[in-house]
């Protein structure tokens, strides 16, 4: 792996040795003559699944991590929430607007990405909790 910046990486894939193509990325050889090692790269972005609520609580999410361009990323969050605040799961919102989200009004659904960027899950306030005593 090979860190361009903290959101983007080249991760190596495999190498071609002669007219052979192999997977990994470790490979001990001896030469015998003229050879071409030819390695594989893929770039890979990272992506970051956030939600945010005013009373900081924060809610069971998947999908955060490292992707290769044009990979599906399979995202979720809890549909609701009770803190001092009640909520409610509203959509998704993406940056960049690149990302394509399949369905983003649902809680589970896939995105595909292009680059690095934030998938961010939109709150629906449902009413405030008020505390007498």
């Amino acid at each position: 792996m090979v860190p361009i910046d903290p959101t983007r990486r080249w991760v190596c894939i495999g190498y071609e040795l002669g007219n052979t193509m192999e997977s990994g990325c470790h490979v001990t050889f001896t030469l015998s003559g003229d050879t071409t090692l030819i390695w594989k790269w893929i770039k890979q972005y990272y992506v970051a699944v956030t939600y945010y609520t005013p009373d900081g609580y924060h809610p069971n999410q998947t999908g955060s991590g490292w992707y290769s361009r044009l990979d599906t990323v399979f995202i979720t969050t809890d549909p609701s929430y009770s803190a001092t605040i009640d909520y409610s799961f509203n959509h998704w919102n993406a940056n960049p607007t690149t990302y394509l989200i399949d369905t983003p009004g649902d809680p589970t659904t896939f995105a595909f990405i292009d680059t690095a960027g934030t998938i961010h899950g939109c709150l629906h306030l449902l009413q405030r909790r008020l505390h007498f005593g």
